[in-house]
């Protein structure tokens, strides 16, 4: 609900380190690939998206990344493969490269 360029199904948050209750990562997709933010508003839409977090959750975002259409993996069937993703960004063998 930060952007509506945002794709709130098309995301992934969990824990950077998992001994690490209190602090998380966002990675979340444009709708478009046209949709994709300026430099300047990703800035401001990370700001108000850990502001969010912390408000609703009391969770802080270490990282919200905003990506391409299509750079999150996912299953055969389109969801989100979560786990994978998580597993991936801590390891940082993590493509975050969309393929378009």
């Amino acid at each position: 609900q930060s952007h509506a360029a945002l794709n709130p199904y098309a995301a992934a948050a969990f824990q950077r380190d998992i001994e690490d209750t209190g602090k998380a990562v966002l990675l979340i997709e444009c709708k478009t690939s046209k949709d994709m933010p300026s430099a300047t508003e990703i800035g401001e839409i990370s700001r108000a998206i850990k502001r969010a977090v912390r408000g609703e959750w009391g969770i802080d975002l270490e990282a919200v990344e905003i990506l391409h259409r299509g750079t999150l993996e996912r299953t055969t069937s389109g969801k989100i493969r979560r786990r994978v993703i998580a597993t991936g960004y801590r390891s940082g063998s993590l493509q975050m490269e969309a393929e378009f």
